[in-house]
């Protein structure tokens, strides 16, 4: 009878221990499981960190060609020369629209994509992060200006009394060029990210411009 009671035990042993390596193997797989999807968590937010980066420089970069494009436009008259081409490469940026700073009687609506469509770029310059020898495949920035003349406030006793254009022409104010540039960055694996940045500028710096300041950083 004791004989009989003492195999039952081991034979519970033997399932309990098989349970046991179950439950561990579960534990196991689910720890893989959790550490593949931290992982690839974190190899996202770093390729949408990586891609914002790039739209907010992107952002920068329009800051500068605004203004040589606008001085090119003020003392030329004729923006980035395209030599007939129609467009322009600057290092590894495609300039789309030679007169891009031109202001604008009225500030259009943003096409979400920036990118070729029916044939028409609605982009203004392109950047592209592996040189010009790559396409719209690969990574890359697009830019889209807009811009308008307003008048800058002025300190006189007209612009006190709300008379917003006499006191911003004829009191010390002048006029500006007001700009928004947005910049959307596609990189890798269908990341991207889209910055608008809204930045100013003074028309008297533009008017005190000469000739050899346009162009002058660029040769293609």
């Amino acid at each position: 009878m004791s004989k009989l009671n003492k195999t039952n035990q081991e034979g519970y042993v033997l399932v309990f221990t098989l349970l046991l390596l179950v439950v561990l193997t579960l534990l196991g797989v689910s720890a893989i499981d959790t550490s593949i999807f931290e992982s690839n968590m974190a190899a996202n937010d770093a390729l949408y960190k990586r891609a914002f980066y790039q739209a907010d420089g992107g952002t920068e970069m329009g800051m500068r060609l605004a203004y040589d494009n606008a001085i090119c436009i003020q003392v030329n008259n004729d923006g980035f020369d395209d030599s007939g081409e129609g467009t322009r490469n600057i290092g590894n940026v495609k300039v789309y629209d030679l007169n891009f700073s031109l202001p604008e009687e009225e500030m259009s609506e943003t096409p979400t994509s920036l990118e070729a469509t029916d044939g028409v770029d609605y982009r203004d310059v392109a950047y592209y992060t592996e040189g010009l020898v790559g396409d719209d495949t690969t990574p890359h920035t697009n830019l889209l200006f807009k811009s308008e003349v307003k008048f800058t406030a002025g300190s006189g006793l007209q612009m006190v009394s709300g008379y917003d254009g006499l006191g911003a022409s004829s009191i010390g104010g002048g006029s500006h060029m007001e700009f928004e540039i947005i910049s959307r960055h596609l990189g890798a694996r269908n990341s991207e990210a889209l910055v608008t940045l809204g930045w100013r500028m003074s028309t008297h710096m533009l008017n005190s411009a000469s000739s050899s300041d346009c162009n002058s950083v660029y040769v293609d």
